[in-house]
């Protein structure tokens, strides 16, 4: 993504005692075009953030009152400028230590006088890019956030569709060679849901993006196989995208966890997220099959999971196929170069339908092991210049940086590298191999 950067709609606060460095900083950036504040002291720099929300704030470290450090630490605490940049000057190399202390208290970067002007500039120039892509995500942001007051907006119409939706749902079962025939219109507002539910669990749970869609390949390749009407197939599909939406009552402290770092305590209360889901669903009409399937996805095949106990054909078909999918997405999600086969037939019998488990591995053989062989899992700074990414690239606070089949460029990945600083990648990222 590349962002113009027009100088006179960048407004820049520079707060410093000396009046010598104000009038240079003033010369500086007016001479760039940019929106100049001056403020000499870290009081007055106060007083002109009530009244401005300056995009860049250059402050000295050591000022009389308020200093560079309790200025960065004011600045964080206000929701306004959360999103702003703000770069410290440190005078001399002990002040390069108080610079630290500025970074740790909500700083961006600092500079050590004395500096060149190029240097400076580039550095405001640098920040302004990272400044004009957080703007940007934050469009999208808000653009997703009114997406979801629609959606409320909408709610009545939506139940009216779905009560619509469940008759038709009725009659599908039964009369499978007359689907052509269903409204579309209505159609289409079940599956626009559909999607939009399933955005909201993938930009919810961090740790799982793209688990539930790779959920729903692998079921939907089970189900196939195992020559299920297609509309038996497509509630099988959509119960594995929204099978984590019971997640949404789950505290974010929870949520935001790695998996590898959930107590005992903490994974009984995620292993009651099926019932949940199931129990929200069911207030919609025409989700009553996806929600029963969501609702049964722990029992085990033995009889010993939950919430009901249910043994073997007991379980709904199409949970026993989504919880062999569902566990070996998350067990390759861990290591992506091992083979699981052995260890799925090892829960055989116990875990989960063993004819489930042998249609899994012919997706395993016939997808997944030449996908695994043509893929590298790279941390950000082993990236070079000319790789293809395999997949989409999030950060740790779910915006979504690059995307599957980019071309990196030596520009791109030190722009990424410059906003992981800010907002980090936390996951490894999976670039193509290079085929002879």
């Amino acid at each position: 993504m590349k962002f113009t950067i027009s100088p006179p709609d960048w407004q820049i606060l520079c707060v410093d005692d000396d009046v010598i460095f104000t009038l240079m900083y003033e010369r500086y950036l007016k001479e760039a075009g940019y929106q100049v504040l001056i403020a000499d002291s870290g009081e007055s720099a106060l007083e002109l953030v009530k009244i401005h929300t300056p995009d860049l704030i250059i402050t000295d470290v050591v000022m009389p009152g308020i200093d560079g450090l309790t200025l960065s630490q004011r600045l964080r605490e206000d929701d306004r400028f959360a999103n702003t940049i703000i770069l410290v000057i440190s005078g001399t190399k002990k002040d390069g230590e108080t610079a630290v202390q500025a970074l740790d208290g909500g700083a961006d970067d600092y500079l050590l006088k004395p500096f060149h002007k190029d240097e400076f500039l580039a550095k405001v120039r640098s920040f302004l890019r990272i400044k004009a892509l957080q703007d940007e995500m934050g469009k999208k942001n808000l653009k997703l956030q009114e997406t979801l007051i629609e959606l409320e907006r909408e709610k009545e119409i939506l139940n009216s569709t779905l009560k619509q939706l469940s008759l038709i749902s009725d009659r599908l079962e039964a009369q499978n060679e007359k689907l052509n025939v269903i409204n579309q219109e209505q159609v289409r507002r079940f599956d626009s849901l559909v999607t939009i539910l399933s955005a909201l669990i993938e930009n919810r749970l961090k740790y799982h993006r793209g688990h539930a869609a790779k959920v729903a390949e692998i079921s939907t390749f089970v189900a196939k196989k195992l020559n299920l009407p297609a509309n038996e197939i497509r509630q099988i599909e959509i119960a594995a995208l929204l099978h984590e939406i019971g997640k949404f009552g789950i505290p974010d402290s929870l949520i935001e966890k790695h998996p590898k770092d959930y107590s005992a305590s903490e994974k009984e209360i995620l292993e009651q997220h099926p019932i949940s889901g199931a129990d929200l669903l069911n207030n919609y009409p025409g989700f009553e099959t996806v929600a029963k399937i969501i609702r049964h996805i722990h029992e085990r095949y033995d009889g010993n999971g939950l919430p009901s106990q249910l043994n073997a054909d007991a379980i709904p078909l199409g949970s026993r196929i989504i919880a062999v999918a569902n566990y070996f997405e998350s067990r390759h999600r861990q290591d992506a170069s091992a083979d699981f086969s052995e260890e799925l037939y090892y829960h055989s019998q116990t875990r989960f339908d063993p004819a489930i488990i042998r249609i899994t591995i012919q997706y395993i053989e016939q997808y997944h092991q030449s996908n695994t062989d043509d893929v590298l899992n790279m941390r950000l700074y082993d990236l070079k210049p000319g790789m293809e990414l395999a997949q989409d690239v999030f950060t740790k606070s779910g915006i979504k940086l690059m995307l599957k089949d980019t071309k990196l460029t030596e520009e791109l990945i030190e722009r990424v590298a410059r906003y992981n600083r800010i907002d980090p990648i936390e996951t490894d990222i999976f670039i193509k191999k290079v085929k002879n």
